[in-house]
């Protein structure tokens, strides 16, 4: 009975040693969060890590992706290889960027508009994978695109 009392409280300390770690114990974003949620500066450092790290991730998943196409020898016509390129590289580490962003807590006043763009970064990866060639475009491809530049979160583009 007296290990089921104690329950909540180390729910309680559990989430927030989890919401420290998830910072990466930084003390200036820590100074910044507040219980309510974190300043739009930290939440923007946070997101915009989480998107520098995606590109990051994408750019070295498209280079293997380039790597075996040319290795295989194979004839391919562009349009093949761009939607090899989206299936195997483009697609899976947009996925995880918007899968990681939703995750985060965004500041008071702001979730409404965060949830928007990571909807709509939701969606335009969808849009990409049945339509490969947008991936090429240097044009944004949905609105989310534009909010989250606007926002601040300029690498953060699907």
């Amino acid at each position: 009975m007296i290990k089921f009392r104690y329950r909540p409280v180390i729910r309680r300390v559990t989430v927030g040693l989890s919401f420290v770690l998830a910072l990466g114990a930084d003390s200036t974003v820590l100074s910044n969060a507040s219980a309510a949620g974190p300043t739009k500066a930290a939440f923007l450092k946070r997101a915009n890590a989480v998107c520098t790290n995606s590109v990051n991730a994408r750019s070295a998943a498209m280079e293997a992706v380039a790597t075996e196409i040319v290795e295989s020898g194979r004839k391919t016509s562009i349009k093949s290889e761009r939607r090899q390129l989206v299936e195997g590289a483009i697609a899976p580490t947009e996925i995880k960027m918007v899968a990681r962003l939703g995750r985060l807590t965004p500041p008071v006043g702001d979730e409404e508009l965060i949830g928007r763009i990571v909807r709509g970064l939701g969606q335009g990866i969808k849009k990409i994978e049945t339509e490969p060639e947008l991936a090429f475009r240097p044009l944004p491809v949905t609105h989310a695109d534009v909010l989250a530049e606007r926002y601040g979160l300029p690498e953060c583009r699907v």
